[in-house]
Formats: structure tokens, sequence, C-alpha cells
């Protein structure tokens, strides 16, 4: 009982996170290459939980993730919203960061960028 008084209690954000943390079944690395990437080189727009926003390029894209290059400090497990050069919306998260390149999954999957 404590631990679900202490899930319905926790902050919007830190919901959101928890979320985002937890594993889905079906949705583990193994799966992660069944859907087909496309590469592009296409603008858009990160904006991170505390305002930022930061110039990315798409660099592939699929319906569960994205690669993109960046320009500023990203980390592992930042939640960002992706804004396309069309002004389209989509949740993220982050999942690896290597020199100027960066990884995430999509929350949501996105309508369309």
């Amino acid at each position: 009982m404590e631990e679900l008084h202490r899930r319905v209690t926790l902050s919007h954000k830190a919901s959101v996170l928890t979320a985002l943390r937890t594993r889905a079944p079906g949705r583990a690395k193994d799966r992660r290459r069944e859907v087909p990437r496309i590469d592009m080189s296409q603008a858009a727009e990160l904006i991170t939980h505390d305002g930022r926003v930061i110039g990315v390029n798409f660099l592939d894209l699929s319906r569960c993730g994205f690669k993109i290059r960046h320009s500023d400090d990203l980390v592992e497990g930042d939640v960002v919203t992706i804004v396309s050069a069309r002004g389209s919306r989509a949740l993220g998260e982050i999942k690896w960061v290597a020199d100027r390149l960066a990884g995430g999954v999509f929350v949501e999957a996105p309508e369309q960028l």
C-alpha cells in the first residue's frame, strides 16, 4: 500500500522519467533493428527539460528512434521535445551520446516529423 501511495504522489516529471526508464515488453534492444531506418539530413531543434533550445541535424529516423548530430551538451537520459523544421513536435529520450552524435527513442510515436 505504501508503494502505491508513493507512486501516486510523485511529481509529473518524476513519473515521466520513471516510466521512461521502465522497459516495456517488446521495446527491448533486440527489437529496435526490426524497424526500418531512413537516412536523412534534416535540421531540427531539441528543447531540454530546463528550456534550452539546441540546434540538431537528424542523421537517421525510424518509427522508434533517431540519431542526431548536435553542437551542445546532451546527457544520456535527457528527456527532450523534438521540434522539426515543419514545426511538428515529439517527446524523446536520449539513450546514448558520443562526441557530437546522439541517439534516442521516441517516448510517444510521432505522427510526422
